[in-house]
Protein backbone atom coordinates (compact mmCIF):
# COMPACT_ATOMS: atom_id res chain seq x y z
CA UNK A 1 0.00 0.00 0.00
CA UNK A 2 0.93 3.57 -0.49
CA UNK A 3 0.20 6.13 2.24
CA UNK A 4 0.63 10.04 1.58
CA UNK A 5 1.74 10.36 4.31
CA UNK A 6 2.59 8.70 8.37
CA UNK A 7 1.66 9.80 11.70
CA UNK A 8 2.33 8.33 15.24
CA UNK A 9 0.26 9.15 18.01
CA UNK A 10 0.22 9.43 21.31
CA UNK A 11 -1.34 10.85 24.34
CA UNK A 12 -3.59 10.96 27.57
CA UNK A 13 -5.86 8.30 29.24
CA UNK A 14 -7.92 10.71 30.93
CA UNK A 15 -9.71 12.68 29.05
CA UNK A 16 -12.89 14.06 29.17
CA UNK A 17 -15.88 13.26 26.38
CA UNK A 18 -15.61 15.98 24.01
CA UNK A 19 -12.07 15.20 23.79
CA UNK A 20 -12.51 12.32 23.47
CA UNK A 21 -15.18 12.74 20.08
CA UNK A 22 -13.11 15.19 18.63
CA UNK A 23 -10.26 12.78 18.54
CA UNK A 24 -12.38 10.38 17.19
CA UNK A 25 -12.92 13.09 14.33
CA UNK A 26 -9.29 13.46 13.79
CA UNK A 27 -8.84 10.27 13.35
CA UNK A 28 -11.20 10.28 10.38
CA UNK A 29 -9.49 12.93 9.11
CA UNK A 30 -6.46 11.37 8.67
CA UNK A 31 -7.46 8.03 6.98
CA UNK A 32 -9.26 10.82 4.59
CA UNK A 33 -6.18 12.01 3.98
CA UNK A 34 -4.61 8.53 3.45
CA UNK A 35 -2.49 8.46 6.12
CA UNK A 36 -0.97 6.03 8.38
CA UNK A 37 -1.16 6.08 11.53
CA UNK A 38 1.01 4.45 14.63
CA UNK A 39 -0.53 4.43 17.93
CA UNK A 40 -0.47 2.83 21.62
CA UNK A 41 -3.32 0.39 22.31
CA UNK A 42 -4.35 2.56 25.67
CA UNK A 43 -7.63 4.15 26.93
CA UNK A 44 -8.12 7.63 25.98
CA UNK A 45 -6.59 9.67 22.72
CA UNK A 46 -4.42 6.62 21.31
CA UNK A 47 -8.21 4.35 21.41
CA UNK A 48 -10.15 7.53 20.10
CA UNK A 49 -7.99 7.93 17.68
CA UNK A 50 -7.42 4.17 16.19
CA UNK A 51 -11.26 4.49 16.28
CA UNK A 52 -11.81 7.20 13.96
CA UNK A 53 -8.86 5.38 11.46
CA UNK A 54 -11.00 2.28 11.91
CA UNK A 55 -14.50 4.35 11.02
CA UNK A 56 -13.25 5.62 8.22
CA UNK A 57 -11.47 1.97 6.29
CA UNK A 58 -7.94 3.48 7.22
CA UNK A 59 -5.15 1.62 8.59
CA UNK A 60 -4.14 2.28 11.92
CA UNK A 61 -0.88 0.04 13.55
CA UNK A 62 -1.18 -0.21 17.15
CA UNK A 63 1.41 -1.20 19.34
Amino acid sequence: MKFDGRIAVFGGRFITEEIYNDTVEIGKRMAEKNWLVFCGGGEGVMEAIAKGVSMAMGLVLVF
